[in-house]
């Protein structure tokens, strides 16, 4: 089955998205998982001076440009400055308990899918993350606010596969639906044959 163009991806939707565009960055930092995500999972990977451990740090634009999308706004930052801490409780605090997350189809981790409830996101996905990869940089980040209560993100996951070494730079989106002020859904677009041919 062949995937939609990433940039055909985005043309489909720019009709729904609002006119206000925020942008950060991302970077993964050496101090990652000595914060309360790695107490949470019980990781804490060791390696070479090129290994970059799993958390979020970022340089930050807020839009002020409406009430309720900047609340949505706020919450998707809120979710990247818990990572930044590796702060589990902050995470999973800005989802709904019964939040549904989609991985990419054909992506390592939609196996599971949909993760109901943050609990199983934790574990089906952070928790394996942090034990195959040596770091996982999100970075290039745009944001786009939506109608109907919706963030979508894009930008590239930068990473490095524990297993075999090998490096990869991938396109990626990420779409969030809120409802009173928590992450109702989840749905991850990426480049799934190139996430493929890392992982050989």
């Amino acid at each position: 089955m062949k995937s939609l163009p990433y940039n055909l991806f985005l043309l489909m939707l720019s009709p729904m998205l609002a006119f206000t565009q925020v942008t950060s960055s991302y970077s993964i930092t050496n101090n990652a998982w000595q914060g309360k995500l790695a107490e949470e999972l019980g990781y804490n990977p060791e390696g070479d001076g090129d290994n970059l451990n799993p958390v979020f740090t970022q340089d930050k634009t807020l839009n002020t440009s409406g009430k309720l999308r900047e609340t949505n706004l706020k919450v998707i930052q809120n979710l990247y400055l818990a990572f930044s801490r590796g702060d589990i409780s902050a995470i999973t605090a800005c989802m709904d308990p019964g939040i549904e997350w989609n991985e990419a189809e054909n992506f390592p981790y939609a196996d599971r899918n949909p993760y109901i409830g943050p609990q199983a996101i934790v574990d089906g996905v952070f928790a394996r993350i942090g034990e195959e990869w040596e770091y996982w940089n999100v970075t290039n980040i745009n944001y786009y606010e939506m109608y109907n209560n919706k963030i979508l993100v894009t930008g590239r996951y930068s990473i490095k596969n524990r297993k075999n070494g090998v490096k990869s730079s991938i396109q990626m989106a990420h779409l969030w639906e809120l409802e009173n002020g928590k992450i109702k859904k989840f749905q991850q677009f990426a480049d799934t044959k190139a996430i493929a041919e890392v992982m050989k």
